[in-house]
């Protein structure tokens, strides 16, 4: 396939699923605002941020969802709900981490937006790094670590259009920080009501990481079946 049909195709594709990405958030958007018309009467606190669905449905969500949307095929299903399981534990576990350590009140806005941008750095290279220690310790070190890299970081090629998770993920993660930005920007009463919305927009990124894997996984065809069979 030449070069230019092959970034087409990738371009395309990215255009769709970025698309979709935005209809996402917008209908999160407009529900949030009917929510607050709905709700201004009660005023949100730090202590009711725990009580957001990011929080209150993660268990579920890795009990449950996980295992309903699975492969069911051995080592290509567990390799698919440890990616979930890692970034779903991990988002949880530094968002309420942030809400613990903060006092949102006294947080100036720029400080609030450094520190929001920053946990979500960190979070982002601390379930790669889980991940790959998951997969190194069920292959094996090297076994594990190419695993990884196939499934996580693969660039598509002219020789092969699959791509990795992250590459596909890059789309949430880029409307994820635009919105962060618009939320950062935008007024709000306090860092309360901006925290509040951004964690909608989390639980919304959260709920797209099964469509990224999927996605992944429809275009390795029979490069990840030759590494796990090595």
């Amino acid at each position: 396939m030449e070069t230019e049909v092959l970034v087409a195709i990738i371009g395309g594709t990215v255009t769709l699923t970025t698309a979709i990405m935005a209809s996402i958030f917008k209908i999160l958007e407009n529900k949030k605002k009917k929510e607050y018309e709905a709700n201004k009467g009660e005023p949100m606190t730090q202590i009711k941020l725990f009580e957001k669905d990011l929080f209150s449905k993660s268990e579920y969500w890795i009990n449950y969802t996980i295992k309903r949307l699975g492969f069911e095929q051995g080592d290509k299903n567990w390799i698919y709900e440890t990616i979930m399981r890692c970034e779903i534990e991990v988002i949880i576990k530094n968002s309420k981490k942030f809400l613990e350590t903060y006092d949102l009140i006294e947080l100036p806005v720029e400080k609030f937006e450094n520190l929001v941008f920053t946990t979500l750095s960190e979070t982002i290279k601390e379930y790669n790094l889980l991940i790959k220690e998951e997969f190194q310790k069920y292959f094996g070190k090297n076994k594990g670590e190419k695993i990884f890299n196939l499934i996580m970081n693969k660039q598509p090629t002219k020789e092969s259009q699959s791509s990795g998770y992250n590459v596909w993920n890059e789309i949430t993660i880029t409307h994820l920080e635009k919105s962060i930005k618009g939320h950062c920007d935008a007024f709000y009463p306090n860092n309360i009501e901006r925290a509040d919305r951004i964690l909608d927009e989390i639980k919304c990124a959260v709920s797209s990481v099964h469509v990224h894997l999927y996605k992944t996984f429809g275009n390795f065809n029979g490069e990840l079946t030759y590494l796990m069979l090595l």
